[in-house]
C-alpha cells in the first residue's frame, strides 16, 4: 500500500559520511540521484509531478560538517548548509548580523516545515524566497566540487555556467552588520508579495542593502529582485543609478523604470512578468521614498 502523497516507486536512499562520498555517489549516479537536506521541496516536486523520482537519495544527515553556526576567521557569520531555517531563526549570531535573513527565512513556509527545511536546500533550489536576502548581503558560499573545497561570492556561482553539476554546497558565509562607524541610516529592506498573508509562495521578493551617509550620500547600495520560480537577480541599473548620489524624486522615478528595464521575471499561471516587475519597482522605490528626507542629527 503507498501512502498518501507519496510516489508508487520510492528511492533508493545513502547516508554518505563524508562530502566527497556524497559528491562521487553523485557523480557517478548523475540525474538518477538527488541530494537531499530536510526533503521538504523535493516531497512538493514529487506531488506536483515537477520533477521525477530519483533513483536514489543522497541523504545528508550524518554529515556534521555541513551543521553549525558560528564566527568564522574572518569575522562572517559561517552557517553549515544543514542548519534547518528555524536554527537560523532562533541564532543570535545571524539576529544581529542579518536581520534582513531572518525576516526573509521568517516568511518562508509554515513553522513545522521550517523545522525540516534546511538554509541549503533554499539556497539550491536557485529560485528559494532566502536569496535576495542573502545576495543582497553579499553572501558567499563554500561547495565541495571537482574534487575539492572552494570558497566563492554566492553571486558568482549561482550565475558559473561552468558550474559542476554534481557540487554540494557545504557552508554559507554572511558578512557581520555594519559596526555603526559611518554616520547615517541603513538602507537594508526585504519584503515579500504572495498571493495570501501567511504560508504562500512568493509572487516577488525584493532586498536592498546599504547605507544613506549623514550628508544624504547612498554608499554600498545593492538591490536584488526574486519570487515566482526565476533567479534572484541584482539590479545593478538601479544600482548605478542610485550609488554615489543623492535620493531625490527624479532620481527614484528613473531607479523605477531601471528596474522595470532589467529586472528578468517570471510569468505563470498566478501573475506576469509585467506585473512583478511593476511590484518590484514599486517596493523599491516606495522602501526609499521612505527614508529620502532623512536627516542624522
Amino acid at each position: 500500500m503507498v501512502l498518501p502523497g507519496l510516489p508508487e516507486k520510492l528511492p533508493h536512499v545513502a547516508l554518505p559520511r563524508g562530502v566527497q562520498e556524497a559528491w562521487q555517489l553523485k557523480r557517478s549516479l548523475g540525474e538518477r540521484a538527488v541530494y537531499s537536506g530536510g526533503g521538504t521541496l523535493l516531497r512538493t516536486q514529487w506531488e506536483n509531478q515537477v520533477q521525477p523520482v530519483p533513483f536514489q537519495l543522497i541523504a545528508l544527515d550524518r554529515l556534521k560538517m555541513l551543521r553549525g553556526i558560528h564566527v568564522s576567521d574572518g569575522g562572517m557569520v559561517e552557517v553549515g548548509a544543514m542548519s534547518t531555517l528555524n536554527e537560523c531563526i532562533a541564532d543570535p549570531l545571524l539576529t544581529r548580523s542579518a536581520p534582513q535573513l531572518i525576516q526573509a527565512l521568517r516568511q518562508i513556509a509554515a513553522p513545522a516545515v521550517r523545522n525540516l527545511a534546511t538554509l541549503g536546500g533554499n539556497v539550491c533550489s536557485w529560485s528559494g524566497d532566502v536569496l535576495p536576502a542573502l545576495l543582497a548581503l553579499d553572501a558567499e558560499v563554500s561547495v565541495y566540487a571537482e574534487g575539492k573545497q572552494l570558497r566563492l561570492p554566492l553571486d558568482a556561482w549561482l550565475n558559473t555556467s561552468t558550474r559542476d553539476p554534481h557540487a554540494l554546497l557545504c557552508r554559507i558565509y554572511v558578512p557581520p552588520a555594519a559596526d555603526g562607524a559611518e554616520d547615517g541610516l541603513s538602507l537594508a529592506m526585504y519584503a515579500k508579495v504572495g498571493r495570501r498573508q501567511a504560508f504562500t509562495a512568493s509572487l516577488v521578493t525584493v532586498a536592498v542593502a546599504g547605507r544613506f551617509t549623514k550628508n544624504g550620500t547612498v554608499r554600498g547600495i545593492r538591490i536584488v529582485a526574486g519570487g515566482g520560480g526565476a533567479a534572484a537577480q541584482r539590479l545593478t541599473a538601479a544600482e548605478n543609478l542610485l550609488e554615489g548620489g543623492q535620493l531625490s524624486k527624479e532620481r527614484l522615478f528613473a531607479v523605477s523604470d531601471a528596474i522595470r528595464n532589467q529586472y528578468q521575471a517570471a510569468s505563470d499561471a498566478f501573475a506576469g512578468a509585467e506585473y512583478r516587475a511593476e511590484a518590484a519597482a514599486n517596493l523599491v522605490a516606495a522602501h526609499l521614498w521612505q527614508i529620502k528626507d532623512f536627516k542624522a542629527p
